[in-house]
């Protein structure tokens, strides 16, 4: 399972998260940095959640 944020048109996705979750609602937060530590530009990303039973995938707007 993981959740990931992608700028659309690009390759490139930020891991937030990469482990298992108990049941329940949960909430996490994008720094809008990529694993070398560099900011990503304002904009509109892409979030994607998968899991073992289904995935989905929302746009989100950064801003600065």
């Amino acid at each position: 399972p993981g959740r990931s944020a992608r700028r659309p048109g690009s390759t490139r996705w930020s891991k937030v998260a990469n482990r298992a979750f108990d049941a329940g609602t949960h909430r996490l937060t994008w720094d809008g940095k990529v694993e070398s530590g560099q900011v990503r530009a304002a904009g509109m990303y892409f979030v994607k959640v998968e899991m073992a039973v289904r995935s989905w995938s929302r746009q989100v707007l950064r801003v600065p």
